[in-house]
Parts: C-alpha cells; structure tokens; sequence
C-alpha cells in the first residue's frame, strides 16, 4: 500500500504492545499473537509515528540515516503499507 500524501497521518492501532530493545523494536498484536520486528529505522519511525506526519517520517528518517530523500520516502511509504496491511497500523481521517 502506498501512501501518496506526505500530509497524512498514521498511529498505531489501539493495543499493540511495543518492546523497545534499544536497536531495535518488537511489536505484538496481542489479539492475534503475531510479533513483528523492526530494525533500526522502523523502531525510529514507530516512535515518531503519532507526531509526525508520513512527510515528516521521511525527512527524519533521511537525517537520521544520513539517506537520500527520495530513498527515506520509498522506506517509510513501505513499512507504513506493512504496518497498516498487518493492522499494526491504523490512517488518521481528517
């Protein structure tokens, strides 16, 4: 799933436990019991995700990582479809 606009917002869906292990983040769907693990960058935009918006995410993520623009945009539109598809995620409606 792609998210055309860098003005939408995304947050996680209401429930999902976070484990933050530092380099990393595992999170847990406790309705489902499926884990999902993020590396690095996922665990810098799931701490972001409920203030930022996916535009925001990219230029973050671009900083933080020291990555072309356009490359942050592509990471943060893929792992935002991930988490949205697994319902890890859920869009904010204005």
């Amino acid at each position: 799933m792609t998210l055309p606009s860098q003005n939408r917002r995304v947050q996680p869906a209401a429930g999902i436990l976070a484990t933050d292990l530092g380099d990393e983040m595992v999170l847990l769907d406790p309705d489902t019991g499926m884990m999902f693990g993020l590396n690095g960058t996922g665990r810098l935009m799931w701490t972001h995700l409920e203030r930022c918006t996916v535009g925001e995410l990219a230029t973050r993520l671009a900083e933080s990582f020291d990555v072309e623009p356009t490359r942050a945009a592509a990471d943060v539109d893929a792992l935002l479809g991930e988490l949205l598809a697994r319902g890890l995620a859920r869009e904010l409606t204005e």
